[in-house]
């Protein structure tokens, strides 16, 4: 009888062990959906930092440089790139979005006239459609293109609009160049400063799981890497395409 109660006691206590493990991963999840905002440019940097650590290895083994000269280089390479894009991108955005909105009822109306002639030059007598459906069509087809127009105009006013929010891109822009470069360089000291710190069987276990998800993440950002570079080539050549036919939009 003891024995029995004995067992339902440990039993009980699994379960609520569960429970709890439960009950405090769904609430770090959602906490951790709420402060994503803090550690989304930590966790950013640690993510470009696994892309460009091989190219830090082979400048140091190839040039025989420090970590730091070779983190450096290669950070100055990366984000003299990444500056280049991002302002070529934003000022393309901005200068096609307000172009295209400035001739946006000009397009609906070419729209709707080339609508309004399909339809006038179709002969519904041979579908026996009456007077009053084709006019339907016609409404339809015209707040139809009325709708997209609209759904259009939003869309590009919104994205003016969070283009206008600069500052704080910024901001964490700097956040996330600065914790790149602190990890690229100081990668040796905070390693040393774990080991220093914790105890060793920590350390082991944590140095384990994190070059494990470091190789998996790397791997995976890589191949994501070179299959958007692939699709952003076949997308560029097929636009210039349409430039040399001048087909706008």
């Amino acid at each position: 009888m003891v024995i029995h109660m004995i067992m339902n006691i440990v039993d009980l206590k699994k379960i609520i062990f569960k429970i709890l493990t439960f009950v405090f991963s769904v609430a770090l999840i959602i906490i951790g959906f709420k402060l994503a905002v803090f550690y989304m440019p930590f966790l950013i940097a640690f993510a470009l930092y696994l892309l460009i650590e091989p190219i830090i290895k082979f400048f140091m083994s190839k040039f025989n440089l420090k970590r730091k000269t070779s983190s450096l280089i290669i950070l100055a390479i990366v984000l003299s790139a990444v500056i280049g894009l991002l302002i070529w991108g934003i000022a393309t955005i901005i200068s096609e979005s307000s172009n295209l909105l400035s001739n946006l009822n000009n397009y609906v109306n070419i729209v709707q006239k080339f609508v309004a002639d399909k339809t006038s030059k179709f002969d519904f007598n041979k579908i026996q459609m009456s007077s009053e459906l084709n006019n339907i069509i016609n409404d339809s087809s015209k707040s139809l293109i009325a709708h997209v127009s609209d759904i259009v105009k939003n869309f590009f006013s919104g994205l003016l609009d969070k283009l206008t929010s600069i500052p704080t891109v910024a901001f964490y822009t700097i956040i996330t160049i600065m914790s790149l470069y602190f990890i690229s360089t100081d990668k040796i000291y905070m390693i040393d400063q774990l080991e220093h710190h914790f105890p060793k069987s920590w350390v082991r276990k944590l140095s384990t799981h994190v070059n494990g998800i470091a190789k998996s993440l790397g791997g995976y950002l890589k191949a994501q890497s070179i299959l958007v570079l692939i699709s952003f080539i076949i997308s560029l050549v097929g636009f210039y395409i349409y430039v040399l036919v001048r087909i706008r939009y």
